[in-house]
């Protein structure tokens, strides 16, 4: 997906941080052999994110029976920002060297996701135990652990608790001190996140109100919800390379026709950028196409603001469904450059009145009308949105979660704008330009 895209602010990915990235964000099931030898083929090393183990760790003689040090490498993840330990890759000094098959592969990731589930407390949502087959011999075997909001999670080893976090290459453990610092932390990381959203949503309502504008608009902002990480070299690539018909995806809403929907920030884009504190931004603003803005910050943060012409005088929903899908996938391609794997990012869309800060009426609510239709569908006039609205937030982790938090978000503007018996979205496909 990365090779997709090529905007200013995206690093050329390198052939082999790519199949790493797969092995965050590819769904299991259709990872292969061919992935295998190329993590191997180019030496991939142990970091924050990925550990692997050609043989049961400890005095083990099976991987059953390492279960509870494999649930510290898998706590400590959920404890950290998240990551992959894979089973059966052979290393030397921490890289990857070669594969060492494991018999009746997929028999042993059942058993140790079904022992993860009793001695890990709590269970870490979202996480993944799935086999890979690699030849004849065995396979590989893949956790993929998210990172946890309910963090610090613990192994429950005999009349133990054991709490383990990844700090670099290793899993370390934590004495209860630690863990008062760890859970302070992790508390402080989502207030964080909170402190991002809302200084976005602060510039958002000062943007200045100009003559031909709708003096309300939407704003979506997607940031890190947990994790801390620096997107590299975002100012160094200062060429842009626009993108003339936007990013698009074909949405699937049965029995309905395939519709495609596009973004409308990619306008702003072929403007050029400016630096802005810690980020890059980029605008377009004339009386017939309103105000598009985009912006996305060292910290991963992507911004996209749309503020109708007065012309217009309606948000379509099409476009504004491609403006977050837009948003969402640019954000989750700032997290895999800074190897941040599957670093939870949160959604935050809302409706408001722009210009209270300038003007002197500082009305405390503007009417937008939302078109929301399909094709072959009942028609619907468009609805009115009393400003200001804002959505519940959405999360997501890895593209597997794009279908998801699609639908919600479309289930979430059909219920704004009043309509009934629309269909519900039932796939997202992503276009090539």
């Amino acid at each position: 997906m990365g090779k997709l895209l090529r905007l200013p602010f995206l690093l050329q990915y390198q052939a082999g941080n790519l199949t790493m990235h797969e092995l965050f964000n590819k769904p299991l099931s259709e990872l292969g052999p061919a992935d295998i030898d190329a993590l191997v083929h180019r030496g991939d090393s142990e970091d924050q994110y990925t550990e692997f183990k050609e043989q049961p760790p400890g005095k083990a003689d099976t991987w059953q029976k390492a279960t509870s040090d494999l649930a510290s490498e898998v706590v400590a993840f959920a404890n950290a920002d998240g990551g992959v330990l894979v089973l059966g890759i052979k290393e030397e000094g921490n890289q990857a060297t070669g594969v060492e098959p494991i018999p009746d592969a997929e028999k042993v990731a059942n058993s140790l996701h079904r022992s993860f589930t009793s001695i890990i407390d709590p269970y870490p949502v979202g996480l993944e135990v799935a086999a890979v087959p690699y030849n004849e011999i065995g396979g590989v075997i893949v956790a993929r652990v998210p990172a946890s909001p309910e963090a610090p999670h613990g192994v429950k080893d005999k009349q133990r608790f054991r709490v383990t976090v990844r700090r670099g290459e290793e899993a370390k453990p934590l004495d209860m001190r630690d863990i008062q610092l760890h859970t302070l932390e992790t508390r402080r990381r989502a207030d964080d996140a909170e402190q991002r959203l809302e200084a976005r949503r602060a510039a958002f309502w000062e943007l200045p109100m100009h003559d031909g504008l709708v003096p309300a608009g939407y704003r979506i902002t997607v940031t890190p919800a947990r994790a801390v990480y620096r997107v590299p070299e975002l100012r160094a690539v200062s060429t842009a390379q626009p993108i003339p018909n936007g990013l698009r995806w074909r949405i699937h809403a049965e029995p309905l026709p395939p519709t495609e929907v596009y973004t409308v920030f990619h306008r702003a884009l072929s403007r050029g950028w400016r630096p802005c504190l810690r980020g890059m931004i980029a605008a377009v603003e004339s009386p017939t196409v309103g105000r598009a803005q985009f912006a996305t910050f060292e910290g991963g943060t992507v911004d996209v603001v749309r503020i109708p012409a007065a012309s217009e005088s309606v948000v379509s929903a099409w476009p504004l469904l491609g403006d977050y899908l837009g948003a969402v996938e640019l954000a989750t391609m700032l997290r895999e450059t800074a190897g941040a794997g599957r670093a939870e990012l949160m959604i935050d869309v809302e409706f408001a009145t722009i210009g209270s800060s300038t003007s002197e009426v500082n009305p405390a609510a503007v009417d937008l009308h939302l078109d929301v239709k399909m094709p072959g569908a009942l028609p619907n006039p468009p609805g009115k949105v009393r400003t200001p609205l804002r959505f519940p937030r959405y999360t997501l982790v890895d593209q597997e979660d794009l279908n998801r938090v699609a639908k919600e978000f479309w289930r979430d503007l059909c219920d704004v704008a009043g309509v009934v018996d629309m269909p519900a979205i039932t796939g997202v496909e992503r276009l090539e330009r």
